[in-house]
Order: structure tokens, then sequence, then C-alpha cells
């Protein structure tokens, strides 16, 4: 009998903060996921318009020209991965209302 492991489900991880990046690629990878990471919105969403559907979307909110929400809404438009985002206590009733159950947060 062939034991096949399980398909990696892939992670697209989008954080401003280079050694937060290495960090979730760390644990994630440990937990069976491909983890993509970009540095800005803009580079997540040129991930996400260039290749195939991705899982599950983790972005940080505070970040360098487009924040955290405005990137995790307009992934919505194109591919609705379950959103998970990083909000950090800013803006979380927004951030329901945008993606309602499919959201994790940080505390």
């Amino acid at each position: 009998m062939n034991a096949t492991s399980p398909k990696k489900r892939t992670l697209l991880y989008v954080d401003d903060d280079e050694n937060t990046l290495v960090l979730m690629t760390e644990i994630f990878s440990s937990e069976n996921y491909n983890v993509i990471t970009k540095l800005s919105g803009e580079e997540g969403l040129k991930y996400i318009e260039e290749n195939e559907p991705v899982s599950v979307v983790i972005s940080d909110f505070i970040m360098r020209g487009m924040n955290g929400l405005e990137f995790l809404n307009r992934v919505c438009r194109i591919n609705c991965a379950k959103g998970l985002i990083n909000y950090q206590n800013r803006k979380w009733d927004e951030v329901k209302k945008c993606f309602e159950n499919s959201l994790m947060s940080r505390p």
C-alpha cells in the first residue's frame, strides 16, 4: 500500500517586514503549507493575478503603500481564498464587514 502525503496547500503571506516573512515561512511550512511571501500588497496582487488560486492569504494591516485591508479587498475580487489579516486591533469592524467568517485575527 502506497502512503501518500497530503497535497500541500498554498499560502500567500504579505508583510513589509522581511523577518516576519522568514519566521512565518518556517512556521507554516512545518504545517504542510507551500508558503509564498511578498513584501507589499502590490506584489501580492501581482502574484494572485498571475498564478493559480491560493488556499489562504495572510496580510499585515499596516504596510507602506497599499494597506492590508485594501489588499484583501482586492484579493477577494480576484480569488476568494480565505482571507486572514494581521490587523493589530485596527479597523476590525471594517475588516469583518468585508470578509465575514473567513478571517482569523491576531490579538
